[in-house]
């Protein structure tokens, strides 16, 4: 397979972003496919070194997980990524936070478009999903429920889908229903 494929699951928190790719990783590396999830730095890194992003932000950590998460993803070999992490949430993030300045908006703003535009569609083809928030929170040890800041992002993510005109597809329903909803992109697009 010479060109990679990064499907994005975009959506705030406890939207069942992980369950649903940790599902369709075994479902694709059932078949004749390798592939790797990459989540969020703020889940995978700093909420694990007790920094909360959750609630508040900065202008420097914001682009840090932005640029982080985007050379993770970049850099690889799978066949097809699944993350969590490629432009749009970092994006949202730094929408909802009062403390992130108007520059590193724009910024986000940019990278966002440069992963959508058609010459990086030519070598990494990026389908986008959104997992609105559709059910309450629930409190899991790592994650401060936070209903307000959960539906502020919710909110930035649409935002920047219809704001954008990025191409996306919209799940949510059962673990079974996404799943399926998923599936069905995620075939169409291999």
């Amino acid at each position: 397979m010479s060109k990679k494929f990064i499907f994005d699951f975009a959506g705030a928190h406890c939207t069942g972003k992980t369950t649903l790719m940790r599902s369709i990783k075994r479902e694709l590396e059932s078949g004749s496919f390798s592939c790797k999830i990459v989540e969020s730095v703020t889940r995978d890194f700093i909420v694990n070194q007790n920094y909360d992003l959750y609630d508040k932000t900065d202008s420097l950590s914001q682009t840090m997980v932005s640029y982080f998460n985007s050379g993770v993803v970049l850099a690889c070999d799978a066949d097809i990524v699944l993350s969590t992490a490629f432009g749009v949430r970092p994006l949202a993030y730094s929408i909802c936070s009062d403390l992130v300045n108007a520059t590193v908006v724009t910024m986000h703003w940019d990278y966002l478009r440069f992963f959508a535009s058609d010459d990086f569609q030519k070598c990494r083809l990026v389908t986008w999903f959104y997992l609105p928030v559709t059910f309450p929170m629930v409190e899991d040890g790592v994650r401060l429920v936070n209903e307000k800041y959960r539906t502020s992002v919710d909110k930035s993510i649409s935002y920047i889908f219809s704001s954008s005109g990025i191409k996306h597809d919209t799940i949510f329903g059962s673990e079974l229903e996404m799943f399926d909803s998923a599936m069905e992109v995620i075939n169409k697009v291999l």
